[in-house]
This record gives C-alpha cells, structure tokens and sequence, in this order.
C-alpha cells in the first residue's frame, strides 16, 4: 500500500510539473480576469433568493427571512453589507393579540413585507418567512 502511494505522489509531482511548462503565467491572468468579468456579467441579471433582514419593532428585535427580487448585484450587496435593522413602529404593522400567549401578538406577514418593502427599495421583496410573536406593553 505505501508503494503504490509513493508512485502516486511522484506521479502528481510530473504531471504538475509537466503542467507549469504549458501554462504561462500570462495565461493564467487572463483566464482569472475572464473568471471575473464573466462573473460581473452574470451579476447584471435578475434573481429572487432568499435574503435575511433584521426587523425592530416596538423594541423587539429579531431576524426575518424574506424571499426577494433583485439585479444579482443588489442581492450580494444587501447580504455582505447589511445596514442594520429595519426599524418599525406599531402603527406601520398589523398586529393581532396572540392565541396562545397572554400579552404576546402576532405580526401580520403581509403588513410586515409592505413595510420592509418601503425601506428597501432596491429589492423587491416578494414574500416573508416565518414571524415571531412579540411582546407589547403598551398597545394603542
């Protein structure tokens, strides 16, 4: 079993070595700047994917999954660079007193992904995912 290992390295070891003489290092430049340009390329097109925001309402803070809409670019800009939460006030969700939970109510999704739509406007969001229940002292 080493036998067969140590033939196997001195194998890969040619072959590699064979392959530095054919390839040039300007070649090599060129192929990672197609790499990238393709890449960019690919960027400019419209994809919906499942994107992570951060919502505060009444001073509950928790994370949203939102399907949304978006140029490639928006979509890795808005998950690599996120700003921060998307801060809320009551009156701009609907809310509704939880079945369960005393003191606890339940986000309306639809109300939510308006609002979360209005403060991203680079993305369309299409739907959200599943909403915690939060806890409200002061309901008006």
């Amino acid at each position: 079993m080493c036998g067969y290992s140590g033939r196997m390295k001195k194998n890969v070891k040619n072959y590699l070595r064979r392959f530095k003489e054919y390839l040039s290092p300007v070649f090599l430049v060129s192929l990672f700047l197609a790499l990238v340009l393709w890449y960019l390329t690919k960027l400019s097109y419209t994809y919906t994917a499942e994107v992570p925001v951060e919502v505060q309402v009444a001073g509950n803070e928790f994370q949203v999954m939102c399907v949304a809409e978006g140029k490639g670019y928006q979509i890795v800009a808005h998950r690599w660079f996120r700003k921060g939460a998307v801060t809320l006030g009551l009156h701009e969700v609907q809310t509704t007193p939880s079945a369960v939970n005393q003191g606890y109510y339940v986000i309306s999704p639809f109300s939510l992904q308006n609002a979360i739509s209005v403060r991203n406007s680079d993305l369309r969001i299409i739907s959200v995912g599943e909403l915690p229940e939060i806890k409200i002292d002061d309901v008006q």
